[in-house]
């Protein structure tokens, strides 16, 4: 393998570059790795390479071979002039580009070392940053596995290790969260530096870097009435003693946490367990927050996270095609996270797709659309999500909170240390809303996203919109405000008002017929819905071909 070392702004650089890519194309074993340094850090880097390999300094760029399989001493080639002989000597072959082109490429590497310079000082920010977070409602079994995998984070140097806040959602749990610091304590792990207990918030909350909140504030038990299970608490009531938690917490992460904290509110561990006592109101949470929050945090720093939903609606579409889960990539959750939403699966790819029939090949970028390969939706929506929500109904507890634990360490790497999937593009996230997709300025809602590197995200804006997603959505809308109006019943006032004048002035052939959205384990979006657009262009096929040969 050859090592191509060079300045940014040499064009002397540009030119093995290009010879030793036009080298790589042709030969299937020739390997070449780059290494662009910074013009204002290649000095220290030459004296560094020639002091590691004994060689005397040398102009940019440094071309050497290195024997990667079997080792040994490295075999400097020489220069740029010297790669140029070396490359036609054995190969017959020779750059040919003017100085023109050579020295618009070093303005390119001149522009791409600049921004890595940035990145990388943005994410040395962030690490530094990082320092403390809170865990709340840590008595929760999810608590446990998400700290473990925290703890097994490497950290390149002492001062990034982390200090853990375990505080409990009840009191009542606080020897279960003790039980959890002797653990972590006997586990010895390398990603802490201290985990400590608190039953004050103040303490718990302060500085903080990103909080995280598990499931709190249950709904109380249902009771048996006549041999009929009843909730001894309405949702009304239930959401109301939420709204003061949630409001009263946000007061204090806005006082005493970092003015740069990142809020996490996550669903429950078996939101799918058909009893609203372990369902969470995520959409409610968030916007609670949002409210407490708004005049000192950002509210992007506040998000609600549907990933464990999002993970489990992958998988039972990978086991519908044929693959694993990590092959299914952008699928898109709208909506009420725990009571009405929408999976989407318009956007959705499909990578290493090596099915019977329709099996494509290609390298490691190479995806396919999910949809078209789902070849009966109404099998997808009536059988297949239906049953894979039937079935996280009852787990146990331990494997929900794995579930659950793996969603939120996955999000929290991509979110704060950068860590991206380069296949994934898009996730879901319970964001406040700017107005997009007719959902109402500043209510919380399940939108889909794109992240970057550096930790921000911002909603997409260019998905692909029909009517009758948009009769799904606007449903998820509804059911959303519904809980928000426990609080604020002038948003959903205002939003009825709308839909009422949108419909009048809608034609009559195209009045809004909300179809079935989830609640619980009823499918997503009606069928009937789904093809209705698929039956109407066979119409209009059939007309025009009726119409030919009419005219014949």
């Amino acid at each position: 393998m050859l090592i191509f070392s060079g300045s940014a702004d040499c064009p002397f650089y540009a030119t093995c570059e290009m010879l030793g890519d036009k080298l790589q194309r042709s030969l299937p074993d020739f390997f070449l790795t780059k290494v662009l340094v910074s013009p204002s850090e290649w000095d220290e880097y030459s004296e560094k390479i020639a002091k590691e390999h004994g060689w005397s300094k040398m102009p940019s760029p440094i071309i050497w071979r290195e024997l990667v399989d079997t080792g040994g001493r490295v075999t400097l080639i020489g220069d740029a002039r010297d790669f140029q002989e070396y490359a036609n000597t054995y190969y017959a072959m020779l750059s040919r580009l003017s100085s023109h082109k050579l020295l618009q490429i070093s303005i390119d590497n001149q522009r791409y070392a600049d921004e890595a310079i940035a990145n990388r000082a943005i994410k040395q920010v962030m690490l530094n940053t990082w320092r403390k977070i809170t865990i709340i409602g840590a008595e929760s079994p999810t608590a446990t596995r998400l700290s473990m995998l925290l703890a097994m984070i490497q950290h390149s140097s002492k001062a990034r290790k982390m200090k853990l806040y375990l505080f409990p959602g009840s009191f009542l749990h606080f020897d279960s969260v003790v039980r959890l610091k002797e653990s972590l304590d006997d586990s010895a792990c390398a990603g802490f530096q201290v985990v400590e207990t608190s039953v004050n918030l103040t303490e718990a909350l302060e500085n903080a870097s990103l909080v995280v909140i598990l499931d709190v504030v249950p709904r109380e038990p249902s009771i048996c009435v006549n041999g009929t299970l009843k909730h001894s608490e309405t949702r009304a009531e239930w959401l109301d003693r939420r709204f003061h938690y949630f409001y009263r917490l946000g007061e204090c992460i806005r006082q005493y946490a970092d003015q740069n904290v990142r809020v996490l509110v996550t669903d429950s561990e078996q939101m799918f367990e058909g009893a609203e006592t372990i369902s969470s109101p995520l959409n409610f949470d968030v916007q609670t927050l949002h409210m407490a929050c708004k005049e000192n945090i950002p509210l992007n720093n506040i998000v609600g996270l549907p990933r464990a939903l999002e993970c489990s609606m992958k998988s039972a579409l990978a086991r519908r095609l044929g693959v694993r889960r990590c092959d299914i990539v952008d699928l898109i959750i709208w909506g009420n996270i725990d009571s009405v939403f929408l999976v989407d699966i318009s956007c959705a790819r499909v990578h290493r797709r090596h099915g019977a029939v329709d099996s494509e090949a290609g390298p490691a970028w190479f995806n396919l659309a999910a949809e078209p390969l789902v070849f009966d939706l109404r099998e997808l929506y009536e059988k297949i999500i239906p049953e894979k929500l039937e079935k996280t109904r009852s787990p146990g507890a331990n494997a929900a909170a794995m579930r659950h634990a793996s969603a939120i360490f996955s999000f929290i790497k991509q979110w704060q240390f950068g860590y991206k999937d380069p296949n994934e593009t898009i996730t879901s996230l319970v964001l406040s809303s700017p107005e997009h997709y007719s959902v109402p300025a500043g209510l919380a809602f399940s939108f889909p996203v794109t992240t970057s590197p550096m930790g921000c995200f911002e909603i997409c804006q260019d998905i692909t919109m029909d009517s009758t997603k948009m009769q799904v959505i606007e449903k998820c809308i509804l059911d959303t405000l519904k809980d928000w109006s426990v609080v604020d019943p002038s948003m959903l006032t205002e939003f009825r008002k709308e839909a009422a004048f949108s419909i009048r002035s809608t034609p009559k052939s195209e009045v809004w017929n909300y179809p079935s959205a989830t609640t619980a384990v009823a499918p997503a979006i009606s069928v009937e819905c789904v093809d209705q657009g698929k039956r109407e262009s066979n119409n209009a096929l059939d007309r025009r071909e009726t119409s030919k040969n009419v005219s014949t």
